[in-house]
C-alpha cells in the first residue's frame, strides 16, 4: 500500500496523471482566448508593447518536470488575472464579458493548482517534495515582467484604450504560450 501511494504522489503533478488539464483546461484556454479576441477595445491594428516577450522564461519552463509547469502556467494565469484585476480595465472593456474572461482565468488557476498543490491532501504534496527534493517556486523574472507590462504599458499611457489593445494581445499570447508548456499525453 505504501509503495502504490509513493508511486501516486511522485505522479502527482504529472500533466497527463491530472484529469483537470486532460479534461479541461484546453476548453478553457481556447475559451479564454476567444473571450479576449471578442473584447477589442478599438481596432488598432498591430500595437507593439514596450516591453518584451519572455520567451526564455517559456522556454526555460518547457524543460522543467511537469510539475514545474503547472506551476508556472498557473503563474501565468495569476499575473493575467492581475493585469484585468487591478487596473481599470472595466473602464475601457466590456464589464460582462471581462467578468466572464477572469472567472475563466481563475477556474483555470484552481484547476492547475489542483493538480500540484492537491488540496486537502498535503501530505501527498509534502511527499511528492521529499521524494523529488523540488518544490513549486515563485518565478520571480516572470512577476517582473508583468510588473513592467503594467507600468510601461497601462500606467504611462493612462489605461488608454491603447493600452489595454497591447495588454489584451499580450495575454491572448501568454495563454496560448503556457497552454502549450502542458502535452496533453
Amino acid at each position: 500500500m505504501s509503495i502504490a501511494f509513493v508511486l501516486w504522489s511522485s505522479n502527482a503533478a504529472d500533466a497527463s496523471g491530472c484529469p483537470w488539464v486532460r479534461n479541461e483546461y484546453y476548453k478553457y484556454s481556447e475559451e479564454a482566448i476567444k473571450l479576449l479576441q471578442k473584447m477589442v477595445v478599438q481596432n488598432m491594428g498591430d500595437l507593439e508593447t514596450p516591453v518584451a516577450f519572455p520567451d526564455k522564461l517559456y522556454k526555460r519552463a518547457a524543460n522543467e518536470s511537469a510539475f514545474f509547469r503547472l506551476s508556472f502556467e498557473a503563474q501565468v494565469l495569476e499575473e493575467v488575472a492581475n493585469l484585468f484585476d487591478n487596473n481599470h480595465a472595466s473602464l475601457a472593456l466590456d464589464e460582462v464579458k471581462l467578468d466572464h474572461f477572469l472567472n475563466m482565468i481563475h477556474q483555470q488557476i484552481d484547476g492547475l493548482r489542483s493538480c500540484v498543490y492537491i488540496p486537502h491532501q498535503f501530505k501527498t504534496y509534502y511527499f511528492y517534495i521529499q521524494i523529488t527534493n523540488k518544490k513549486p517556486r515563485f518565478n520571480t523574472k516572470l512577476h517582473k515582467y508583468f510588473q513592467r507590462l503594467s507600468q510601461e504599458v497601462l500606467e504611462q499611457e493612462k489605461f488608454s484604450a491603447r493600452s489595454w489593445e497591447m495588454i489584451r494581445s499580450e495575454a491572448i499570447m501568454h495563454i496560448f504560450h503556457a497552454s502549450q508548456l502542458t502535452p496533453t499525453e
